[in-house]
């Protein structure tokens, strides 16, 4: 399983401009905000070019710390010389994508559950990848029949091995 680039929009219309400079405090603040909003990832750290001039249509990238062990790139795009932003993330390394993996783990438990609907949670958005960590996902078929996946992650490109744990009793 692998992650594919990840497009999450940010917009402050906040002004974020001091004199001719843009308020890289400001920005930083809203990509950090935005992305624990959006994603619902623990952000550890954004960093940014430590000046920029105010000036519409100017591009830049910032890298955001995320889950301990992802790294995210940030392009912030200038909206106007007031200091208006966007921004959209370009690139993830280090994450899994939960709603892939679940998408994953519930097209192979409908497969061998003869026509049983699944539903399949595994806690959020995104994880970081560590390799050889081993989390549980949590499902329950159309009968309320509760099922407990354990998923292990096999390597830094982000590839997962998960099986159904008998001792379902313990949701």
């Amino acid at each position: 399983m692998r992650l594919i680039a990840l497009v999450i929009v940010g917009l402050s219309m906040a002004p974020v401009v001091a004199a001719d400079e843009l308020n890289m405090g400001s920005v930083v603040k809203s990509i950090r905000e935005g992305l624990a909003e959006q994603l619902g990832v623990s952000v550890q750290s954004v960093a940014c070019p430590e000046t920029r001039k105010s000036k519409a249509g100017d591009v830049f990238d910032c890298h955001a710390r995320v889950e301990e062990v992802g790294r995210l790139t940030v392009a912030v795009t200038q909206k106007d010389d007031d200091g208006n932003i966007a921004w959209t993330v370009t690139k993830t390394e280090g994450l899994l994508d939960l709603a892939k993996l679940e998408a994953q783990i519930v097209e192979g438990l409908t497969a061998h559950s003869h026509g049983a609907e699944v539903e399949v949670s595994c806690g959020g958005q995104f994880r970081g990848i560590k390799v050889g960590e081993t989390f549980e996902c949590r499902g329950e078929d159309s009968s309320g029949e509760k099922i407990k996946v354990q998923v292990t992650v096999e390597d830094s490109d982000g590839n997962v091995h998960w099986k159904v744990v008998e001792d379902s009793t313990a949701l």
